[in-house]
């Protein structure tokens, strides 16, 4: 292995990287304003360096570097591409994980999620599993049965927002939709989740609105709850689907009170910043999760 010493470069003298080898120039930052970019953004790198992920979510077990930008910057002793500014280094072996993700309708949990994906894990999107659900014939004749052909649209499919307005308005029904095709999402699921440990991924995020409803939790290694202001996440669901005021706390008091679910929450991140804040925090509370270190009582800032 070849002898190591300090990068020259301003933002990576906290760093070490691989000597060059004979007769060749060592990689430096190709303009003033990547040289720049790197010092402001030293200490970013320093809190990313835990996570000790690569490309496409893969763990490196050898030693290489970040790149300022995703075209020019210095790179490690493999040549490798680092993306979203996220450090390799040599990282500890790493078991699955189950990762639930909680939060308010809006708040951003599918942003996280694909963060995580990003990571190497496996996405289970509870939302697309109820959709698919509602296509299987044999729920579409319960439903039927129950509510009339009112439920359907002019294909013969379920109508979700006719099944929408019922379940909303009465308790009782919801809990008859739920017990209907959560045992079918709860199959698919454990399915998929198998299929991603024996492909050797990362792990495995439960993105369900109902996650503590449903008792999800105790199928993961960690909670995470994405915090939102009502008022940004009112915006972003009116101007994605259409709501109201009125429609979106109608849906979240069929749930469970958002301060229940942030005080259950092992992992707290806030996602009101810049989507690169928000993707360190995540990569952090990854590495925690999957090294198996010590979860506090309470959402962990």
């Amino acid at each position: 292995m070849p002898a190591l010493r300090p990068d020259r470069s301003p933002g990576h003298r906290h760093l070490r990287h691989p000597a060059p080898a004979p007769g060749r120039t060592p990689a430096r930052p190709g303009s003033e304003r990547q040289r720049l970019q790197a010092a402001s953004s030293a200490r970013a790198w320093a809190r990313a360096r835990r996570a000790g992920f690569g490309r496409h979510g893969r763990i490196r077990n050898r030693l290489a570097c970040v790149r300022p930008s995703r075209r020019t910057g210095p790179r490690g002793s493999q040549g490798c591409r680092c993306r979203k500014g996220l450090i390799v280094i040599s990282s500890p072996a790493r078991r699955f994980a189950v990762i639930g993700i909680a939060g308010g309708i809006g708040a951003g949990k599918s942003t996280v999620a694909a963060m995580l994906a990003e990571l190497g894990c496996v996405v289970i999107d509870s939302d697309v599993e109820a959709r698919r659900a509602l296509q299987r014939p044999e729920v579409i004749s319960e439903l039927v049965r129950w509510w009339g052909e009112s439920v359907l649209d002019s294909g013969g499919a379920i109508d979700r927002g006719a099944v929408a307005r019922i379940v909303f308005a009465d308790p009782d029904q919801r809990l008859r939709l739920e017990g209907l095709i959560h045992p079918l999402i709860a199959q698919s699921r454990a399915e998929q989740i198998e299929q991603a440990r024996r492909a050797g991924r990362a792990g495995a995020v439960i993105d369900a609105p109902l996650l503590y409803e449903a008792g999800l939790e105790r199928e993961c290694d960690g909670v995470i709850f994405v915090d939102c202001p009502f008022e940004e996440r009112l915006a972003r669901v009116r101007a994605s689907r259409g709501w109201d005021e009125r429609e979106l706390r109608q849906r979240e008091k069929a749930q469970l009170p958002l301060e229940e679910k942030r005080r259950r929450a092992d992992y707290l991140v806030v996602n009101t910043g810049h989507p690169q804040a928000l993707r360190l925090r995540v990569a952090q509370i990854f590495t925690s999760i999957t090294e198996a270190s010590e979860s506090s009582d309470g959402p962990t800032q």
